[in-house]
């Protein structure tokens, strides 16, 4: 929007001609600069200028005169123009520079997880490793020892019966190998409930967020058939036998969407008997207790455990909340965004201004940083 264009609008709203939706963007603006940031405007030229048009209608607000309501929106127009206008050009600059600052300090997200064990005790896993596997104690992939404590014995793997927990916070992933050598891609905001060991008739993980699996196929005791795997996640019940297939089950998201790239799974509810089979490339989403099955691009589902973002016709707001778990920000709407979708493949390992800037150029929209808040204007 160009400086005329502003003054124009704020004219109209001034008068009262603004449409519903100029007066629900002048207000955020407002809510914006000011409420929220608590700061009040600068500059003489704006102080004198604002200060003689305050006069201007309190004087004649003394006149018991018909001019004065004629006067009166006018001269409100003319303080509400010159404090935007001025304001516009005294923290240009001074919003640019914060908004860079802010967002350089902003990086991406990384190796981070902590695993809690069968006794209640929890290990902050080293970010210099990208994953732990799970055998006889529990080590980095390099072979070193994971310990609670630096110096401490290693850490036997506790009975079958016990369950360990790997959880990533919002700007972390992890990897897993499983007792049976299964591997895991644990995405942000992400916890994986699963035994300390597997039996051959019974493997069964529970996933809270988002995460990519290689099932490794495993006999059965009885060595007629493979033993299934089991992916419990928000009432849901996947079934493999060996397989890829990413989940995405987070509790602050609708669905439940299960993207299979090789293999063969089953799924459905636990609570139903009707079971659904999927194929490669096919995907599921279970919402309200019903599927819908659709052939979709899976790398736009899988991209993140090799380092990007894949969007394909994305829901603005299903994108940017990818975005805000993996940097860990807030995403907060100003205007009517409906209706508007990302398409493209942008790396992981991008501060969150440049990502910002891409996206932008892709979308009517713009993005403002305030802190670890990222504001998203038309």
């Amino acid at each position: 929007m160009t400086k005329r264009e502003a003054v124009a609008l704020l004219r109209k709203y001034a008068q009262g001609q603004c449409t519903e939706e100029e007066r629900m963007l002048i207000e955020a603006w407002y809510d914006e600069q000011v409420v929220q940031r608590g700061r009040q405007p600068s500059g003489t030229d704006y102080s004198q200028h604002y200060a003689q048009s305050y006069k201007a209608i309190i004087n004649h607000r003394r006149k018991p005169k018909l001019a004065i309501y004629r006067f009166i929106p006018y001269a409100a127009a003319v303080a509400l123009i010159s404090f935007a206008v001025i304001w516009w050009y005294h923290d240009a600059r001074i919003d640019k520079t914060r908004t860079q600052q802010e967002s350089a300090e902003i990086q991406p997200g990384r190796h981070r997880a902590t695993l809690t064990l069968a006794d209640g005790r929890q290990i902050d896993l080293s970010s210099d490793h990208q994953g732990i596997v799970m055998e006889d104690s529990i080590c980095y992939a390099d072979g070193s020892v994971v310990t609670v404590e630096p110096g401490t014995s290693e850490i036997t793997t506790a009975p079958e019966t016990s369950n360990y927990v790997l959880s990533t916070p919002k700007g972390g992933t992890y990897q897993l190998i499983l007792p049976d050598g299964s591997k895991v891609w644990l995405n942000a905001a992400s916890k994986l409930t699963y035994p300390a060991n597997f039996s051959a008739s019974n493997r069964t993980v529970s996933l809270a967020g988002e995460a990519f699996f290689h099932v490794k196929p495993m006999r059965a005791e009885n060595a007629s058939g493979r033993s299934p795997f089991r992916v419990m996640s928000r009432g849901q019940e996947i079934v493999v036998l060996g397989t890829k297939f990413n989940v995405s089950a987070h509790l602050d998201e609708d669905e439940v969407v299960t993207t299979l790239v090789d293999g063969k799974v089953r799924l459905g509810l636990e609570a139903r008997a009707k079971r659904y089979i999927l194929r490669p490339g096919e995907q599921a989403k279970m919402m309200g207790g019903g599927y819908s099955i659709a052939k979709v691009d899976v790398s736009e589902f899988i991209d993140w455990k090799d380092g990007y973002f894949t969007f394909n016709k994305t829901p603005i707001k299903k994108a940017l909340a990818n975005i805000a778990r993996w940097y860990d920000v807030e995403i907060v709407y100003h205007g009517n965004l409906d209706g508007l979708y990302f398409g493209g493949s942008l790396s992981r390992q991008n501060s969150l201004q440049s990502t910002l800037d891409i996206l932008s150029t892709t979308a009517a929209m713009k993005f403002k940083i305030n802190e670890r808040r990222v504001i998203v204007m038309p």
